[in-house]
Parts: C-alpha cells; structure tokens; sequence
C-alpha cells in the first residue's frame, strides 16, 4: 500500500548516512574567509554578493578585490587551449602505462594531487579551483572502457571538443579531467552497451536521426527508434529538467522536481541515469555552459512514496565524478513541508560533500517569498516551472525539440 510504501521509503532515509546540524556548523566554522567568499561567490555569481552575506567573513575587506564568481572561466586563447589538451593528453598517457604495468586487468591507482597553477599563470583572471577539488587521497580507475573507446569511436573520444568538455570541468587540471575521462567511458559503456561508441545525440544531414550501433535511420515523426528509444519514460518524466532559460551568470539550470516522481515501478533507474548523459549532453553544447558550469534546483514538493533515494544518489554521484558537468552552486526549495525537509536534507547534504555543501542555499515558505529569493541570486521567475510558480511549462517531448533545434550534424558529431 502507499502508507506502506512510505514507511519503507522513511526508513530507508533515517537509516542512510547523514549529516547532523551540528556537524554542519562545525564545518562552516572550518571554513577560511578565503573559501567563504569563493563559495558565496559561485552562489551569487556576477551579481554583487549582499553585504548581509558578506558579514560571514572575519574580513570583509579581502571581497573587495572580488570582479566575478570563482566558477565563471575567461576567454581561452587558441595557443591556451591547445598546451591544455597536450597537457591532458600526457595525463590520459601516463594513466595508461601505469594500467599496463600493473596488470590488474586495466584498472589502477591515480593521485589527484595538488591543483595545477599552469591557468592562473597564463591568464591572471583564470578561476582557481574549488578548494575539495584537489586530493592527495589516490582515487581507483578502470581505462579499459576508454581504451575500447578510442579504437571504436576515435571520432568521439579523441576529439578536440569531447576532451575539451572534461578540461573545463575540472578548471583545466590535466590529471582530474583524465580521471574523470575514464570514469565517463566506463559508465558511459556500462549504461549504453553497443550504443555507447555511437553518437548518442545523433543526426543525419536530411534531418534524420541514426543509431550508429546499428545504422538505422528515422525520420522525426513523433517515434523514436534510436539510442533514446528505450528512455522514452525516463525523457519524459524529467527527472531532473532542462530550464530553457540560464541564469543571470549563463549558466544552465538543472532541476530536480520530486513531485513528478512516479513511483518506483514506473521507471528504470539505469534509464534515468542514461536520460541524464543526454540532458547533460545536450546543455554542453553551448560553450558558455562548459565554462560557467550548473547550477541545481532542488524542488523538495513531492510525496514521501515519489522518493528514491537509491536513484537520488545515482544521480547525484554520476553528476559529481562522471559526466564533463560541474555544479557550481545549489539552490533547495521545501516551501512549507517541514517533514520532507527534515527526512532527505541531512541525506542530500551528506552525499553532496564539504564542497557543494558550501554552496548551498535552503528555502522554506511560500512560493511567491521563495521566486524573489532566488532572482537575488539570479535566477528569473520565468526560468522555474509554474508548479512552483514560475512561468515555464514543461514539455514531455523537449528532447525531440531540442535535438532538431538550430543544430548541425557536425556540431551533434563532436559530442
């Protein structure tokens, strides 16, 4: 029964990991003013930050050399963005050899280390690192599937632009973007089979779609035959959405409505995460979100039996380590339901990490109170869906729009 359904789902989140006030508190605390005002500054993006939001720090007079958010790139010059591809090239090598000495069936141990400074050399406006982004702490990848990549798909996976997508996400650190790489080919193999070395956003020159697995072609009729063909559901669920608008920073809107949750038995969960590559895939064909990044729109206004938190999680960690996306800031509404925050904040915040919890922002009352909230963080009344109360209505059948708009083959090909 759904009372049932409830109650297990509940469970489940009381029992799953999570991060208690206190802890949180102690975090913040921890912060330096430095990583306080780069947080505040992805939050607000080229908008001024409050000076409200400002008295968090000890000094505030360190933000007044502040000129834009820390997530925002700058312009990247040819000579620039070829030494960062060489320099990732090496990395992708240098992972590679050391797989092959292991022998441990392709997969190896890979040090992160410290951030490069090779960016905020070349360019004195480039953007640090975000503070979690750098580990001593070796990180374990598997190359077999990127290895399978490059001799089936060289067109894709050795791309200029496909390994651009992952420089920019790790702020054109050579070694990150390379593991990130791996983790992508490996789950892009794992969800898609076959379909994983074609072209998974795919059109033909007349306007056809093609499935490069197989080779069939189709015409846009309203049916879908291709790679998308078996998420149909997932797609139209939307699970998270596309805003069709960015923010005031241009950075893409990526939000996550529990409410239009079907239960459980309605979707598949590899199906959402394969409907996620291509949402995902579809942002990053504007360059100004491959350099700006995501933000998240968390909309906590769903029933306790719409949740999944084996879904949630998937999603949320295929976002942080796998796909070329990075979310730069957070944005969770829970309007009045006290109970629903209360179950699933601690979870999320604990899954998000030291990083992304930093630049979060919560909002709870009325939707009118929360619409102005978040247009001081610049993010517009029209950009949220009328559920909520603002002015966009989704479209189950965006994706086939989207694909077919204002889009050349060889802009789809280079994805």
């Amino acid at each position: 029964s759904a009372v049932q359904c409830s109650a297990v789902m509940a469970a489940s989140y009381l029992a799953a990991p999570r991060i208690s006030e206190e802890e949180e508190a102690e975090e913040k605390a921890s912060f330096t003013d430095a990583e306080r005002l780069e947080a505040l500054s992805d939050l607000y993006g080229v908008l001024p930050i409050p000076v409200s939001e400002l008295e968090v720090l000890d000094d505030i007079g360190i933000a007044s050399g502040r000129t834009s958010c820390s997530s925002l790139f700058p312009e990247e010059t040819d000579a620039e963005i070829e030494r960062y591809l060489q320099q990732l090239d090496e990395a992708l090598d240098a992972i590679l050899n050391d797989a092959a000495a292991a022998d441990r069936g392709g997969e190896v141990d890979v040090a992160l280390g410290p951030p490069i400074a090779a960016a905020s050399a070349a360019s004195p406006s480039a953007a640090p690192p975000p503070p979690s982004s750098s580990s001593s702490s070796p990180v374990r990848v598997s190359t077999a599937s990127y290895r399978e990549a490059v001799t089936r798909c060289p067109e894709i996976a050795r791309s200029r632009d496909h390994r651009l997508l992952f420089l920019r996400a790790e702020y054109h650190r050579p070694t990150a973007a390379a593991v990130r790489m791996f983790r992508y080919w490996t789950d892009r193999t794992h969800l898609f089979g076959p379909d994983a070395f074609g072209n998974l956003l795919a059109l033909s020159a007349d306007g056809a779609a093609t499935d490069r697995g197989s080779g069939h072609q189709y015409k846009w009729d309203g049916e879908i035959t291709g790679p998308m063909h078996h998420d149909a559901v997932e797609l139209g669920i939307g699970y998270p959405r596309l805003s069709p608008e960015r923010d005031e920073s241009g950075r893409a809107l990526l939000i996550f409505n529990q409410s239009v949750v079907e239960r459980k038995s309605a979707y598949d969960r590899k199906g959402m995460r394969r409907a996620l590559f291509y949402r995902i895939h579809l942002a990053l064909r504007d360059v100004q979100v491959q350099r700006a990044g995501f933000v998240l729109i968390g909309l906590g206004y769903g029933q306790i039996d719409q949740l999944d938190r084996k879904l949630d999680v998937s999603l949320w960690r295929t976002i942080r380590d796998v796909l070329p996306a990075r979310i730069v800031a957070s944005h969770f509404v829970y309007g009045s339901n006290k109970h629903m925050y209360t179950l699933i904040a601690p979870n999320i915040k604990f899954y998000f990490g030291r990083n992304a919890r930093a630049r979060l922002k919560e909002y709870r009352g009325n939707e009118s109170d929360t619409i102005e909230k978040l247009s001081h963080v610049g993010i517009p009344a029209t950009a949220l869906p009328k559920e909520v109360g603002g002015g966009w209505t989704y479209d189950p059948s965006w994706y086939k729009k989207a694909l077919l708009q204002g889009l050349s083959v060889d802009q789809i090909e280079r994805l």
